[in-house]
This record gives structure tokens, C-alpha cells and sequence, in this order.
């Protein structure tokens, strides 16, 4: 898409050619565009080791330029981005633990009869 939201070929060929300079491909092996989690984190791996002219155009091209400075704040805090998620999804199941915990506790069986 572009900055107005409409479907680009002409992006999407500055995109795939951005990615093939890079060592990248906006491809799956089956020939499907891969999804923006993907592209991002490829995109992450090289982007510290890009100088400050290729990392504004990446980020141009890939965000236009009114969102480049977002896309330049993602892909140099991806790790962190990714840590957060990873941190957020763990500790999800550690609620859910606690949660059973407490429903099979006496005081959790209370509660259940009183609701019931």
C-alpha cells in the first residue's frame, strides 16, 4: 500500500528489489508474500549494519515517508519488540497456572458455589 492506502505495483516492485539488494526476498518458498512480522525482522537483522542514507531509504520504502521515523523506531528496537512479546506470551500461561491454582483451591470452590 501507499501512503493513501491504495494497492501499488509499482511499491511493491521497489519493495522486492529493496529486499533482493539487501540478501532478502519478500517471498515465501511457495510464492506467497510473506507476512509483516517476517519482513520486519528480516529487515532487522541487517538494518544496524546499513549507513544512515540506506537506513532512510529503507525506511521511506518501506513505511513512506510519513511513517519512516516509526519503521526506523521498530527495526532498530526489534529485539526489544520481540523480547516484550515473548515476556508478555510467558506470562500468560503463568496467570492461567495461578488462576487454576486458585480456582481448585477451598476458597476457589467457594467462590464457585456462591456464584453458582
Amino acid at each position: 500500500m501507499d501512503d493513501e492506502g491504495e494497492k501499488s505495483i509499482e511499491l511493491m516492485s521497489q519493495m522486492e528489489g529493496l529486499f533482493n539488494k539487501l540478501g532478502k526476498t519478500v517471498y515465501n518458498t511457495d510464492g506467497t508474500l510473506k507476512n509483516t512480522y517476517d519482513l520486519l525482522g528480516e529487515l532487522a537483522d541487517v538494518y544496524p549494519t546499513l549507513t544512515a542514507a540506506e537506513k532512510a531509504y529503507v525506511t521511506e520504502t518501506i513505511a513512506g515517508k510519513y511513517q519512516a521515523q516509526n519503521a526506523a523506531a521498530i527495526l532498530s528496537n526489534w529485539k526489544t519488540a520481540v523480547d516484550a512479546t515473548a515476556t508478555a506470551l510467558n506470562s500468560q500461561g503463568s496467570a492461567m497456572k495461578e488462576n487454576s491454582r486458585y480456582m481448585d483451591s477451598i476458597q476457589g470452590k467457594l467462590k464457585q458455589l456462591s456464584i453458582a
